[in-house]
C-alpha cells in the first residue's frame, strides 16, 4: 500500500479567502440603497438554463416586486410606465447593438400598490469574447422625492413669475457681481416686468443698456439717485428709496418712488 499526502493548506486558505470576499461583496450589494439587478444571457440549448439572475433588497423595495416576480422574463418592461417604454427602447438600442457598454435614463415604474416611482436607471453590459452572450447590471435609484421637489419648485417659480408680470407696480430685478467697492458692476441677469416698461417708456432691450435709467432720470433728481445707489452698493442695508421723475421717449415727465 502506498500512501501519498499533499500540503493543501494554501489551497484551503485561498478557498476560505474567496468565500469571505464573496460574503463581503454580497453584504455590500444587498445593503446598498441603490437597487441592483444582475443577469447573464447566453446562447445554449436549454434557454431557461442560460439565464442567471441576482438582485438585491433595494431593487425589490423600489419596484415592489417579490423574489419570484423578479425572475420572470420581461417583468421590468411590464411595470414600466407606458409613456417611458419607447424612450427606454431607444435608449437601450446602442447597448443591444454593441455600440456602447453603458446607457442611462430617468423612467417610471408602476408598482402593484398603485404608486408611481421615478428612478434613475442605468444599464452596464459586458459581452463574452465570442459575442454570443453577455452579463448585464441594471441599477436604479429612487428619485421620486426629487421629482416631487422639482415639480413644486416649478409651480412656485411659475406663481412668482405670474405675480411679477401681473404687478401694476414697476419691478426690475438684477443679479449683480461686484468684487470690491471700487470695481465696476457686472450685471449677470436682469428681469423687468411690463409695468416697469410702461412707466419708463423703454423696451425690454433698452433696459439692458448700461446707464439707461440715469439717462432718462430728471436732472434735478440725478445727484440724489446717484448718492442713494452708492449707499446701496456700499453694503449698508441693501436698499434705498426716493421720489424721482423720469422722461419717457415722448418727453413726458413721470414721478415715481
Amino acid at each position: 500500500m502506498i500512501l501519498t499526502v499533499s500540503d493543501i493548506t494554501s489551497l484551503i486558505k485561498e478557498k476560505d479567502d474567496f468565500a469571505l470576499n464573496e460574503a463581503q461583496m454580497h453584504f455590500i450589494i444587498d445593503t446598498a440603497p441603490i437597487g441592483f439587478h444582475w443577469y447573464t444571457d447566453r446562447e445554449e440549448t436549454d434557454r431557461k438554463a442560460s439565464i442567471t439572475k441576482f438582485h438585491n433588497t433595494a431593487h425589490k423595495k423600489i419596484t415592489g416586486l417579490s423574489d419570484e416576480e423578479m425572475t420572470v422574463r420581461g417583468i421590468f418592461g411590464a411595470i414600466t410606465h407606458p409613456d417611458d417604454t419607447f424612450l427606454q427602447q431607444e435608449t437601450r438600442k446602442p447597448l443591444n447593438n454593441k455600440e456602447t457598454t453603458h446607457v442611462s435614463m430617468e423612467k417610471r415604474y408602476l408598482r402593484k400598490d398603485g404608486r408611481t416611482i421615478w428612478v434613475n436607471a442605468s444599464w452596464n453590459r459586458r459581452w463574452d469574447p465570442d459575442g454570443k452572450g453577455f452579463e448585464e447590471v441594471n441599477s436604479i435609484e429612487d428619485i421620486t422625492e426629487l421629482k416631487k421637489a422639482e415639480k413644486e419648485l416649478r409651480r412656485k417659480e411659475a406663481q412668482l413669475r405670474f405675480i411679477f408680470e401681473a404687478s401694476p407696480i414697476g419691478l426690475r430685478w438684477c443679479y449683480v457681481e461686484q468684487l470690491t467697492k471700487d470695481s465696476p458692476l457686472n450685471y449677470i441677469e436682469r428681469l423687468t416686468n411690463p409695468a416697469h416698461l410702461k412707466i419708463t417708456g423703454l423696451t425690454a432691450e433698452e433696459t439692458d443698456t448700461l446707464g439707461i435709467f440715469k439717462k432718462i432720470t430728471h436732472p434735478d433728481d440725478l445727484s440724489l439717485q446717484v448718492f442713494g445707489e452708492k449707499q446701496n452698493m456700499g453694503y449698508n442695508d441693501g436698499a434705498f428709496s426716493m421720489e424721482s421723475a423720469t422722461f419717457d421717449q415722448t418727453e413726458k415727465s413721470y414721478g415715481y418712488q
